[in-house]
């Protein structure tokens, strides 16, 4: 008894810590796992719907996720990008850097970048210097 009690906490304080995780050596995260990118990404506890409410104002007609479903997974503190889970286009996920203006932007803002997986948004941004390829 105290023993499954043990367990259940330690599954509890596991559930409560953050989801990101600092880079240790060459692990990679699991593909569909965001909350295991090397800082300086993070997963806020809350907030993510209002990052994909910013990129739905923002988006011309013309921009890739435009009318796409996107559900923000994680930001990045150095260069204030922002990760999305593509569900309905061919790449699953897309990293957008996000002008705060609270309107619809002109082509190519905001700046986005299609990735088939989270590996290549580390080979991709390894330095995190706010450089983002449209």
């Amino acid at each position: 008894m105290c023993e499954a009690r043990s367990i259940r906490h330690a599954e509890q304080a596991a559930e409560e810590k953050p989801r990101s995780v600092p880079h240790r050596g060459t692990a990679l995260p699991t593909p569909d796992d965001p909350g295991r990118l090397p800082s300086p990404w993070w997963v806020p506890d809350n907030g993510l719907h209002s990052l994909e409410q910013e990129l739905h104002r923002e988006l011309p007609p013309e921009h890739l996720l435009y009318g796409a479903r996107v559900h923000a997974a994680a930001r990045c503190e150095a260069c204030d990008v922002v990760l999305f889970r593509v569900t309905d286009r061919p790449l699953p996920w897309a990293v957008a850097h996000l002008t705060w203006g609270g309107r619809q932007e002109q082509y190519p803002w905001p700046r986005a970048t299609p990735l088939a997986t989270l590996n290549d948004l580390l080979a991709q941004h390894p330095s995190h210097d706010g450089a983002i390829d449209s």
